[in-house]
């Protein structure tokens, strides 16, 4: 929404997380080695349109005996006509295979470059990721490679082009010297503003193409918030702040479509007499020339014929020229932001010697970690936290105590620069990355579901999963009942991410993604805090009953999720406060019970009844005055719960 996109159209990976590489070879070198993966389209693309440029450049030569022939009667004319005809069919043939191999070469370098970046941009280790713009990724996989494509369709053709203005020139200066000179005396003209645009072109474009990745990114970001822009009110406002992007996104354009108005129309070689262009100045002349010297016999009607014809074939080369200099200064800042997201350097990876973590419910250890996000205040300092084998431990504390960091720490979504996180008695870097996050089922408090089936949300993390194991898991996670009186059952197609499905229901659903792989680990980041407390107990009773007893980290607020834990560690200011069973924190820790006292009451405690003797003054009087304190309390419980919401947004943001 607006306050999360109205920063200036920096690029939008972090250069403080990770290493950009810094390629040695300019990115038209680098898109040339993407257009080697597809040796035989660019070849036959290139080599077809060499072969279109000789036909064309050969048929004013046959057209000039044609021509000369009839004038003088020299004898058949039906070898050159046949000559022409077939200089014809080849010149068609060889224009579709042009056309249709360099479709194929740019669709493909198009493919292994949105392939390449989007592998990049997983392989980004936590920090990298939670500096992303989606708006700006957005553009750069699918405009800015679109622009590449246009060049890349339009190389070929031009190639073929620049092959047939020599060919032409050669001959020209075969037929006419003089007129040859004539028709170039603006070439150096030519050159100096095809200079002169280059410069101003690529600056304007790369900031045309960062100010659409900024609009795209405010999109997106209100279309995702939609229900917190409606239920606040605020569609005005974020009205505004489209409407201001989208003004600076009209001002790049225009300053684009400003420079090429320009300089294309200088550099447009256009036959109207009345044209007053560069190119157009030395085709008057010619035509002038020429036409006096075939008057008086200077040179033949054929040679004045062809000489045109080669002096026409200029148009559409230069012409191009003119369109490159726009085609390739936007493919440039195309290419370039492209190629910066396929070079970022993640910073997290496997160790040469890296290990296989055991399928074993293992030991969690986390020895005098500290940890910051970038040059902010430390999330965890000094922290220190034992989980034993098979244990099912539950972190609670205030927001920005470090819960939820500590947690995002197993699975090395961040690495930390002091201290020691290990699982089973190994360093976690030290690991393997595939087995350690193989090991793990991560569910997050925000419940991430993808436009698809219930099936192949549940199956994502296990794509080979029977569907019993997928079953069995939503049974676990209590989902298969409500799942079952869907519409499609398990085949339902839940709405982008499942906003279809109530807060719980994604839950369960989150739940059982995480248990369909069977982890030895399982880490619940207030991931049941939509749950009811009764289907929670049903959930975790369930876990313990299993076969496989794992070891599971629990990031709580609720008293009924702590009464679920064999221990309980208490957070504050990123350290370990105290830790011990439910029932020990809440004789020996204050911290612990104030922390308790924000939370809600649990299942187990008594519910009041409705009075059998039906509704009275007293109990009216009684219940107008305990609403007041219910109100207060309620309206206390929830600012709590934005608070923490907003502190702990992201993994190991602040919890």
């Amino acid at each position: 929404m607006t306050d999360c996109t109205t920063r200036s159209g920096a690029a939008p990976l972090p250069q403080g997380g990770g290493t950009a590489q810094t390629p040695e070879q300019g990115w038209a070198r680098r898109l040339f080695g993407y257009c080697l993966r597809h040796r035989t389209d660019l070849l036959l693309a290139f080599g077809a349109a060499l072969v279109a440029a000789l036909a064309t450049a050969t048929l004013p030569l046959v057209l000039r005996h044609v021509v000369d022939g009839l004038a003088d009667d020299t004898g058949s004319l039906t070898p050159w006509i046949a000559l022409l005809a077939a200089l014809g069919a080849v010149r068609f043939g060889a224009s579709f295979t042009r056309r249709y191999r360099s479709g194929r070469l740019s669709l493909g370098v198009q493919y292994d470059l949105r392939n390449d970046a989007f592998a990049a941009l997983l392989r980004l280790g936590g920090a990298q990721q939670d500096g992303l713009r989606t708006g700006q990724v957005v553009s750069r996989s699918i405009s800015d490679i679109t622009l590449v494509q246009t060049l890349l369709q339009f190389l070929p053709n031009l190639t073929g082009n620049a092959l047939m203005f020599l060919c032409s020139l050669v001959f020209m200066a075969l037929l006419s010297p003089l007129l040859t000179v004539v028709a170039l005396v603006v070439g150096p003209l030519l050159y100096l503003i095809a200079l002169r645009s280059r410069r101003d072109l690529f600056p304007a474009n790369w900031h045309a193409q960062q100010e659409a990745a900024e609009v795209a990114s405010t999109v997106e970001a209100t279309v995702t918030g939609v229900r917190v822009v409606k239920g606040f009110g605020q569609e005005e406002r974020e009205l505004a702040g489209l409407e201001e992007r989208a003004r600076g996104l009209f001002a790049s354009r225009l300053r684009v479509v400003r420079f090429t108005g320009r300089y294309n129309p200088a550099l447009q070689a256009v036959p109207a007499l009345g044209q007053v262009a560069v190119p157009a100045l030395g085709q008057v002349a010619v035509l002038a020339l020429g036409g006096w010297m075939a008057l008086h016999g200077r040179i033949s009607l054929g040679t004045f014929l062809a000489f045109t014809t080669y002096l026409g074939s200029f148009v559409t080369p230069v012409r191009q020229v003119a369109t490159l200099l726009t085609v390739w200064q936007q493919a440039r800042a195309g290419a370039e932001r492209v190629l910066e997201v396929v070079d970022e350097a993640p910073v997290i990876t496997d160790a040469p010697d890296a290990r296989e973590l055991p399928d074993r419910p293992p030991a969690l250890s986390w020895q005098d970690v500290t940890f910051r996000h970038g040059d902010g205040p430390p999330l965890l300092d000094g922290f220190t936290l034992d989980v034993r084998a098979g244990e099912t431990l539950a972190l609670i504390g205030a927001a920005g105590s470090g819960k939820s960091t500590a947690a995002a720490l197993l699975p090395r979504f961040y690495d930390v620069p002091s201290g020691t996180v290990a699982v089973d008695g190994t360093d976690v870097r030290h690991l393997s990355l595939a087995s350690l996050r193989s090991r793990i089922g991560y569910v997050f408090e925000e419940s991430l579901l993808v436009s698809d089936t219930v099936r192949a949300n549940i199956a994502y993390g296990a794509p080979d999963a029977t569907d019993e194991q997928i079953r069995a898991a939503a049974r676990t996670a209590r989902a298969d009942e409500f799942v079952e009186r869907l519409p499609q059952g398990y085949d339902t197609v839940v709405g982008e991410q499942g906003l279809t499905l109530s807060g719980g229901q994604r839950q369960r659903i989150a739940l059982a993604r995480a248990l369909v792989g069977d982890p030895a680990i399982l880490v619940l980041d207030d991931a049941t805090s939509a749950i009811d407390a009764r289907v929670e107990a049903e959930i975790h009773a369930g876990l313990h009953t299993e076969t496989r007893r794992r070891t599971t980290l629990i990031v709580a607020h609720r008293r009924s999720t702590l009464e679920l834990a064999d221990r309980i560690a208490v957070l504050d200011g990123g350290r370990v406060a105290d830790i011990g069973t439910l029932d020990e924190l809440r004789s020996r820790s204050a911290l612990f019970r104030t922390l308790l006292s924000t939370a809600e009451p649990t299942a187990s405690e008594p519910v009041a009844q409705a009075p059998e003797g039906g509704v009275t003054a007293d109990l009216w009087l009684r219940d107008g005055a305990a609403g007041t304190d219910t109100d207060e309390s309620t309206a206390v419980r929830a600012a709590q719960a934005l608070a923490e919401a907003a502190a702990t947004s992201g993994p190991g943001r602040a919890g």
